[in-house]
């Protein structure tokens, strides 16, 4: 996705990311020298954060040092979600569940990719993708609190979705990341959030969820129940809400780890 290169599909996907976290902390603090790790992904950014955070520490020794992870609208591990199929709506159930398994070539992928990136090219495109798709399902709740963030934040719904729009076509660069999504969803994520060890799985989970999310979060109750230290936080509102909580949602996290470390 965006301008990054192909990924090497012979190494195991967690295992590449694990790798590529290692570099780019190694970067910025090549001496370690930083006390604590915050992991936070939303809808399919929820994958690669738990992929982080329960992957052995002989792959990713900076994981010793993550004190909490936050997930938006989640999705669990497919590989020992028995029965996902029934927690997910009708949209998901096509773009990566069971029928994604089933029809070879990955012609869902591609027919998904030709629907949805005939409507990328461009900024405009994309302006009115994410209108149809986000907010224009917008109910009479949801609004308020839309606007109330935008004055908080000196912000107007035109430069939101703009700036919006225009990581949306950066973004689609590179397809091959979006073609693989649900292979990676379905795949072995290094570990099985049953079995985490106490060290890993002592770190708290907070799990956020919208009350009228229609594209993600079915999945957030297994997240919850099979994670040691999780936790759920329900908001108002649909997909991308959790945007307008976020000072909210960021300071229960800090909380929940600093609780915990001082324990």
């Amino acid at each position: 996705m965006g301008n990054s290169s192909n990924r090497d599909h012979s190494v195991p996907y967690y295992v590449t990311l694990a790798n590529d976290m290692n570099a780019l902390l190694g970067h910025f603090y090549p001496t370690g020298d930083f006390d604590a790790l915050y992991l936070a992904g939303g809808s399919y950014g929820t994958v690669q954060a738990q992929m982080l955070y329960g992957v052995p520490y002989d792959l990713f020794p900076f994981g010793r040092k993550i004190v909490g992870c936050l997930l938006l609208s989640g999705f669990s591990p497919l590989k020992y979600h028995v029965g996902y199929a029934k927690k997910i709506n009708w949209h998901n159930w096509f773009s990566f569940g069971p029928p994604t398994r089933i029809i070879p070539f990955r012609l869902l992928q591609h027919l998904f990719k030709a629907a949805i990136g005939s409507k990328l090219h461009s900024v405009d495109g994309a302006t009115d993708f994410l209108k149809d798709a986000i907010f224009n399902k917008m109910d009479t709740e949801e609004k308020q609190i839309f606007d109330e963030w935008l004055q908080k934040n000196d912000f107007t719904e035109h430069q939101v979705i703009s700036e919006m729009a225009v990581r949306t076509v950066k973004c689609c660069n590179n397809w091959d990341g979006f073609i693989e999504v649900s292979d990676i969803i379905h795949s072995d994520w290094g570990f099985d959030p049953r079995t985490l060890d106490a060290e890993h799985s002592s770190k708290p989970v907070l799990v956020v969820g919208s009350k009228k999310d229609y594209i993600g979060g079915g999945t957030n109750d297994w997240l919850v129940a099979n994670y040691k230290c999780a936790r759920l936080k329900l908001l108002p509102g649909g997909h991308i809400s959790s945007l307008f909580f976020m000072d909210e949602i960021s300071k229960e996290m800090i909380e929940d780890a600093c609780r915990i470390r001082t324990v």
